[in-house]
């Protein structure tokens, strides 16, 4: 068992996992229409984003909108991680359950939410895939070898064109915390994925969280000039909140090919 725990912490991704933690240990960049302070003590953004030490209130769009910041990858990457697994311990320990006794548990989450929270499930899986590639690539000291191999990564295609370069990661501070992968070009945003924190179970602030990074991500993209800003169709499928609530236009399938369709905001 020992021999097996040890091959597991000297495989060369996990090494590489933790070295990047420790030397690329990066702050939050403020962006234009985002906040420019940085959180300090328990408002930091690894004890807001984990924790419950945000914002304290979620329908307060104008309070929102002054914790939102982009992130660096691996910060992203390092905080979907965590959440993969949080969100693995909510679905096999819901709580308790009021007709079986005060200390129940119930070992699977069931119910019309649960197709949901499986659509969410491929989403962090997605996220914390490209920004962990976002943030091998970053690794580099030479700008033009970092640029070069977002260039390779495969996984961030958007109308059959790699988009690497042109992804950042945003992150909102509130209660429950969310975060973002965009990919940006100076008359589009294309957003590719949003999560929120899995242990938050109330419907109304998973909603009104995924409202608010949206809602701050299209302020920041019109007041770069962007004409254009869309949602990937698979996205939409795993937020909580309806095309009113976020401000969809009805989806515009691009082609027959489910890996490009777009809702346009």
């Amino acid at each position: 068992m020992m021999n097996a725990l040890f091959s597991s912490f000297t495989k060369p991704t996990t090494i590489i996992f933790f070295l990047l933690m420790i030397f690329y240990y990066a702050k939050i960049h403020p962006v234009a229409g985002f906040s420019t302070a940085t959180p300090n003590n328990d408002q930091n953004i690894n004890a807001k984003i984990g924790g419950s030490t945000a914002a304290s209130n979620d329908n307060d769009v104008n309070n929102n909108r002054q914790v939102f910041s982009e992130i660096a990858p691996l910060r992203a990457a390092m905080l979907s991680k965590t959440w993969q697994g949080l969100m693995l311990d909510v679905e096999e320990k819901v709580g308790v359950v009021p007709e079986l006794g005060s200390t129940s548990v119930t070992t699977r989450r069931s119910g019309p939410e649960l197709p949901r929270r499986q659509l969410c499930k491929a989403q962090f899986a997605m996220f914390y895939d490209n920004t962990f590639a976002l943030a091998l690539a970053d690794k580099h000291s030479s700008s033009t070898m970092a640029l070069n191999k977002r260039k390779a990564i495969t996984s961030l295609v958007v109308d059959g064109k790699l988009v690497g370069p042109m992804c950042k990661t945003y992150a909102s501070l509130t209660q429950p915390a969310s975060m973002a992968l965009v990919a940006e070009t100076e008359t589009e945003w294309s957003i590719l994925s949003v999560i929120v924190n899995p242990t938050e179970r109330n419907m109304e602030s998973i909603i009104a969280a995924e409202c608010a990074i949206l809602e701050a991500l299209q302020e920041n993209a019109k007041g770069k000039g962007v004409t254009s800003i869309r949602l990937q169709a698979k996205v939409r499928e795993a937020l909580a909140a309806n095309p009113e609530q976020i401000s969809l236009k009805q989806a515009e399938i691009i082609n027959n090919d489910t890996e490009n369709e777009w809702i346009q905001f």
